[in-house]
């Protein structure tokens, strides 16, 4: 899982965290070069825009990438391409010459939209950026009069990100009517990207001082042009004139599968003459990370191709950060997706800047009082970009989950923060600062290795009139014979169909009872699976899905077992595999099955065990079986007990 010691884990859990007093941003994007404005809601004095770039629009689609030096490439490199990567550098070609399509399913109607205050608040910097948009040719304008017939001037917002501003033209306003609304989206090509968890098990892959490179493409999306007959869908108002962006925009369903026919041929192309595996490739957008072995030359070879090539064709790219941070060449440290790797240490932490980001978040929403959905959403954001590294925390979300989902999409409403988000909050707090210094990258294993331990468990539901129901788990060797059993009757709580907080009775809650059979053998025998490989066989396909995801989105009881069985596996460093058993469809599973009814443990039943460990149901988790209920503390208190007997 990536963990540091058991010790340091627990410091994270029950334990209040100072924050400090929030962060103040100081940045000024008010000012701008082109002069003073006083107001950026309002137009602009005529003398303003004597000064200020323009450009009209041009007779046709334009890029400033060298179209035939890029099908040369093609020609040159697609006898060794599969028909897919010829078919995609087919289309990158025509994109280039003829402009993409936005893949719209009608003609929407013109439109003239309010910028958000965003846009007004952060004016200075937008008007800079939209300044050099017109000076490199990605915008046309001003006009004082929309330009084009139907034209359609969408909502601007600005979006601080490390201290700059990223303008969005936000193309889905307004709501069902939208630019975003009217995509076909069957006609959309879906685009899997990497992701720094994926980075991460290349570097194991490659070993201890891998070398590993970044290389990062400029204004990426403004290399691919739009379609000429589109650009009236393109538009924007602002300070009173009219603009229209001709190439792709930033927010647009469409432009992240037209700007990948680009970027994904250019690493084709590269991979044409390179020895790299593909899988060492890890392109992410306008990013273009690579990996390759100490002393393979792997990863020098690709990044030096991949600059010559882009340099070829005309795309510009971000020179070297000496904080490696950017884009860097052939390092052992340096940022790729957000995340910073060490290939000496196979470690990986965050940086200083995006945990104070992310622990001002965290105080600003736990001293708000009442929040917003808004406010939710953006920190549920912030915690997923933590948890694709710290993937053990993904035990630590549903109640958050559930209680954005409570706002029922009402963006309008405030609500009280629960304290068990408010808690849980605290503990991803910690966890985030604890990411300012290395924690070992977690080997995603998939499936379990030949030597390690195989439990089945089983639980009954429902009504049973004929004699005591429970659950069961048994052990199970390699000649498929028996080594261990537990099995424990449920109580006159769950019998007589104590309900949970929704009203759902505990014994038809299979997810949940079926998840208590998970637990049994970590509590019975830790000793044993200290440090093991464990696959847990089950024959509710629920469980399997809530273990993966870290809970249930349907039974909370169910996601605080799964938690709890989370953390048990961190205190005694195992490695769990939950896998689905069908019901019956094997010896031992039929029998796990006749264990949970006392009138199907037969005589024949029982002399499959005559060779096993035999045990009751563990005390403390039978303590809350006889009083179930949702505990997301659970977990620790099974480890306290654990604690004592190891």
């Amino acid at each position: 899982m990536g963990l540091p010691s058991w010790d340091i884990v627990q410091s994270w859990f029950g334990k209040e965290f100072y924050f400090g007093p929030p962060v103040e941003k100081k940045s000024n994007f008010l000012e701008t070069k082109w002069g003073t404005i006083k107001d950026y809601s309002k137009p602009a004095p005529k003398s303003f825009w004597e000064s200020f770039p323009s450009r009209s629009l041009p007779q046709g689609p334009s890029t400033r990438i060298d179209v035939e030096a890029f099908e040369k490439e093609v020609s040159r490199c697609k006898e060794s391409w599969t028909w897919p990567e010829k078919k995609l550098a087919e289309v990158a070609l025509f994109s280039l010459k003829n402009g993409a399509s936005a893949k719209q399913k009608s003609d929407l109607p013109g439109d003239i939209m309010r910028n958000a205050r965003s846009a007004a608040a952060a004016g200075g910097a937008f008007t800079d950026v939209l300044g050099t948009w017109l000076e490199t040719g990605y915008v046309a304008g001003p006009f004082f009069h929309p330009p084009l017939k139907d034209f359609r001037a969408n909502s601007i917002m600005a979006v601080e990100q490390k201290g700059k501003i990223r303008p969005i033209l936000n193309l889905s306003y307004p709501e069902g009517k939208s630019f975003n609304d009217n995509v076909d989206e069957l006609e959309v090509r879906k685009v899997k990207m990497s992701s720094a968890r994926k980075f991460g098990q290349s570097l194991l892959d490659c070993g201890e001082g891998a070398v590993f490179s970044k290389s990062d493409m400029k204004d990426a999306y403004k290399h691919i042009p739009a379609r000429p007959d589109e650009w009236r869908l393109q538009g924007f108002k602002w300070l009173g004139a009219f603009f229209i962006d001709t190439q792709q925009i930033f927010g647009a369903a469409t432009a992240v599968e037209n700007f990948d026919t680009v970027a994904q041929t250019i690493v084709n192309i590269v991979l044409s003459d390179c020895q790299i595996p593909r899988n060492l490739i890890h392109r992410t957008l306008d990013d273009a990370p690579c990996v390759g072995p100490k002393d393979s030359g792997w990863c020098e070879e690709f990044t030096d191709k991949y600059r010559e090539i882009c340099e070829k064709v005309n795309i510009r790219l971000a020179e070297d950060d000496p904080k490696a941070d950017k884009a860097f060449s052939n390092q052992k440290r340096g940022t790729v997706l957000g995340v910073i790797f060490d290939s000496d240490l196979l470690s990986w932490r965050c940086s200083q800047q995006k945990i104070t980001e992310s622990l001002t978040t965290i105080h600003t929403f736990l001293h708000s009082g009442m929040v917003s959905l808004h406010q939710v959403e953006v920190l549920c954001g912030k915690l997923a970009d933590f948890s694709q590294m710290a993937t053990f925390m993904k035990f630590f979300k549903r109640p958050l989950i559930d209680f954005m989902t409570s706002f029922k999409d009402d963006e309008d409403i405030l609500l009280d923060t629960p304290p068990q988000v408010t808690k849980d909050i605290k503990t991803w707090a910690a966890v985030i600062s604890h990411t300012s210094g290395w924690l070992p990258i977690g080997r995603e294993i998939l499936a379990p290795p030949l030597e390690c331990l195989h439990f089945i468990s089983d639980a009954a539901g429902g009504f049973y009139e004929d004699g005591q129901i429970g659950v069961a788990s048994v052990g199970i060797r390699k000649d498929e014979s028996i080594w261990f059993m537990s099995r424990g009757t449920w109580p006159k709580a769950i019998r007589d169909g104590q309900t949970d907080e929704r009203g759902v009775s505990y014994q038809s809650k299979m997810t949940t009872l079926e998840t208590v059979g998970l637990l049994i053998p970590f509590l019975c025998i830790p000793d044993e699976i200290r440090g093991r490989h464990v696959r847990l066989g089950v024959d509710n396909v629920s469980v399997v899905f809530a273990w993966e995801n870290g809970s249930s989105s349907k039974d909370t009881s169910a996601s605080a077992l799964i938690r709890a069985l989370g953390m048990v596996s961190m205190f005694l460093e195992c490695r769990i595999y939950v896998e689905h058993v069908p019901r019956l469809s094997c010896r031992n599973s039929t029998v796990a099955d006749a264990l949970t009814r006392e009138t199907t443990t037969t005589d024949e039943v029982w002399e499959t065990l005559k060779t096993a460990r035999i045990m009751g149901p563990p005390s403390k988790l039978w303590e809350w079986v006889k009083n179930p209920h949702t505990d997301w503390d659970l977990g620790m208190t099974l480890i306290k007990d654990l604690k004592k007997r190891l």
